[in-house]
């Protein structure tokens, strides 16, 4: 499905207040699928190890996703979405890419149950608060290490000013972490073609999109799209 087809769906979706999406829609529905498949939490196991329950998680899933949709707060409304749509999507998600290039490039790939496949590493402060004075140094402390990947942080401000949200600024700082990013790589010895995650400085997609460029995140890198929360979508969602 295109962005454009999510976009629609949103304009001529249900309208429902969002406070009843979240004190009544949603939480009855979930009610309901749990006692219907019988899902129940083993606080003995920190990886649940029943694989019947699983599937029957999984089930529930797919029937919660088609029967409630997904919200957009910025119209108030829900984004049907059928199962034809999720079974397609499920058969036609790739399983494995390629990150960084040259001797750096990696094949990153789906492991199943039992995998005894080496997982990949992306090391980093993934998203945890850094200052501008000591982030070089931080990132550069990771990518010594043996990791597949860099993960960036958040720049926490620039030039001594906070990074505050859709402001000339985050365009800035989200723009510094991805330069700041291949510099730590290049201190800390690392061939350029390791990998960068981020970007994590700002929220908004066009400051995101600002850390891509010839000097900063490029294809073979990766970019962290965080949706909302409980079933929910935004235009920023979709922008990204």
């Amino acid at each position: 499905m295109k962005v454009i087809e999510f976009y629609e769906r949103a304009l001529t979706g249900k309208r429902v207040e969002e406070k009843e999406f979240d004190l009544k829609i949603l939480p009855g529905k979930l009610k309901e699928l749990i006692k219907k498949y019988d899902i129940a939490y083993n606080p003995q196991e920190a990886v649940p190890q029943d694989l019947d329950m699983a599937k029957r998680t999984f089930e529930a899933a797919v029937e919660l996703l088609t029967e409630v949709g997904v919200y957009c707060t910025d119209t108030r409304s829900i984004i049907p979405i059928e199962r034809e749509e999720i079974k397609n999507a499920l058969r036609d998600a790739p399983t494995s890419h390629t990150i960084g290039e040259g001797t750096e490039a990696v094949e990153c790939y789906c492991r199943g149950i039992g995998d005894e496949r080496r997982p990949r590493i992306i090391g980093g402060p993934a998203g945890v608060p850094l200052s501008e004075e000591n982030c070089i140094d931080i990132l550069t402390t990771y990518a010594r290490e043996s990791i597949d990947g860099l993960h960036t942080g958040a720049i926490q401000t620039l030039f001594g000013k906070p990074i505050r949200a859709n402001t000339p600024i985050e365009l800035m700082a989200c723009h510094y972490e991805a330069l700041w990013a291949r510099e730590a790589v290049r201190r800390a010895g690392k061939p350029p073609g390791l990998s960068i995650l981020g970007i994590m400085s700002g929220i908004t997609s066009e400051a995101q999109n600002a850390g891509d460029f010839a000097g900063g995140l490029r294809p073979c890198d990766l970019h962290l799209v965080v949706f909302s929360n409980d079933l929910k979508a935004n235009w920023q969602d979709l922008k990204k």
